[in-house]
């Protein structure tokens, strides 16, 4: 989680939940949460449209996969 935390743009992170909330400057976020019993990370995301909701899918997977090697 610290990988995905470093800075990246001009986002806002929230780490109030059990994982990590990153809002971007549109109002658009990801969600990486770490399943707490299983080796599973997910990522949900909520954009403007679809388009930009996959791409911060995009780029928050590859995120987290870059982080576990």
């Amino acid at each position: 989680m610290r990988h995905i935390a470093e800075p990246d743009g001009e986002h806002v992170l929230d780490t109030t939940a059990d994982g990590l909330r990153i809002i971007e400057p549109d109002g658009s976020w990801a969600l990486v949460l770490p399943d707490p019993a299983q080796a599973v990370t997910r990522v949900c995301a909520e954009g403007t449209s679809q388009e930009v909701s996959q791409r911060l899918l995009e780029k928050w997977t590859g995120r987290v996969r870059g982080a576990a090697g």
